[in-house]
């Protein structure tokens, strides 16, 4: 094999050493963290990716995991499924401050479709200063003010070596208690 096109496989250390033409692992989607960089680089394989291919595809599946914790959806559907009907509240995504940590592709897709939720967005990401023209509900902020303020966090930074482990006790004690 010359080339690999991944999706969310594992390509680790022994995968690499295996595979002795290959010359480019193109990963679909924004992360790399699935692939050993190191043994890759040491064999000369160029480690590529598509950003923005499945931003859409995320930005729904953000949206709709926002939904199914305001409104209890598992819950409601275990439930459902075993015979019962029961009467759920929940919550509306309207008035509510929803933070985005990592506002590159995905960040903006989830953006672009919050936007009719009639919702205060906090984004922040270390490289974009200002949101773009066309995302007026936006407002890029602090890291810690979004944690602080957010009603519902969604994050959508890249796993690297200083965004790893970043949800800790620290991270979690800064987030607003209780529910949305």
């Amino acid at each position: 094999m010359d080339g690999y096109i991944a999706g969310v496989d594992s390509i680790d250390h022994e995968v690499i050493q295996a595979a002795d033409k290959l010359r480019v692992i193109a990963r679909y989607g924004v992360g790399v963290d699935a692939v050993d960089l190191e043994a890759a680089r040491k064999k000369g394989i160029v480690v590529c990716n598509t950003p923005g291919a499945n931003a859409v595809s995320v930005a729904e599946l953000t949206i709709g995991l926002m939904i199914a914790l305001a409104r209890n959806l598992p819950a409601a559907f275990q439930a459902t499924k075993a015979g019962e009907w029961p009467r759920m509240s929940g919550l509306s995504l309207e008035g509510k401050t929803i933070g985005l940590i990592g506002f590159g592709s995905i960040g903006q897709q989830v953006a672009r479709r919050l936007s009719g939720f009639n919702c205060t967005i906090l984004a922040y990401d270390p490289v974009v200063r200002q949101a773009p023209p066309e995302l007026p509900n936006v407002h890029i902020s602090p890291e810690e003010e979004v944690i602080r303020q957010s009603n519902f966090l969604s994050l959508h930074c890249s796993l690297t070596a200083e965004t790893k482990n970043m949800v800790d006790a620290s991270f979690l004690a800064q987030m607003k208690p209780g529910h949305p």
